[in-house]
């Protein structure tokens, strides 16, 4: 039996009125209309929780009195910001499917540059912003400055493994077997089956 539907229809939450209820699966959302005009579905949990207040321009405000205030909008690390912002915000976001879309969102409080630049501090170069794990959000414990080398490690880390109906990433399936970290997505990517791949030892 599922949860409850708590109805949101009509209800005023930050800047959203909620019209109606979207969806039910995977989660329950909420088309809801901004005040500047623009329509979203929003996660109810979002909604509920007061992580999403807007579309964005509210967002937009208040970094916009704050950001003459830094001298940094032209900077690398003010750049990764927005675009984390845009990523998870912005509808019209060529990548907002992979991020927005799917339901990974950041630190409310990251919505003041001001925060973001205290819990990450400057960029270094050649970095960009990397969540060390990708199913969860933007926050001071889920991110890093990470080389392209170090993200590429990520991403292979968190590759999905399922045997005989468990599932881990290709690095939990390496450690069970105890070799590297990037063995098992290794075999895969060589052709290997996954089920080999996940149970053959170490030779």
């Amino acid at each position: 039996m599922g949860r409850k539907l708590i109805d949101l229809t009509g209800k005023k939450i930050g800047r959203w009125t909620v019209i109606e209820l979207a969806t039910r699966e995977p989660y329950r959302s909420w088309k809801c209309i901004c005040e500047c005009g623009s329509s979203k579905v929003v996660n109810g949990a979002h909604l509920r929780s007061g992580q999403s207040q807007s579309c964005g321009c509210l967002i937009r405000e208040i970094t916009s009195k704050r950001v003459k205030t830094h001298g940094m909008t032209r900077t690398p690390t003010y750049e990764s910001w927005r675009s984390m912002l845009s990523r998870c915000d912005n509808k019209s976001s060529g990548n907002y499917h992979y991020y927005g879309g799917i339901g990974i969102n950041y630190d409310p409080s990251w919505s003041d540059f001001s925060v973001f630049l205290e819990d990450m501090g400057i960029r270094p170069e050649g970095t960009s912003l990397d969540r060390i794990d990708n199913s969860m959000g933007y926050s001071k414990d889920n991110c890093r400055w990470a080389t392209p080398l170090e993200q590429a490690s990520n991403k292979r880390n968190c590759m999905q493994l399922t045997h005989n109906g468990v599932t881990k990433t290709s690095a939990a399936w390496s450690k069970d077997l105890g070799m590297s970290k990037s063995a098992v997505y290794t075999r895969v990517r060589n052709g290997w089956d996954v089920s080999m791949a996940v149970t053959t030892p170490k030779r």
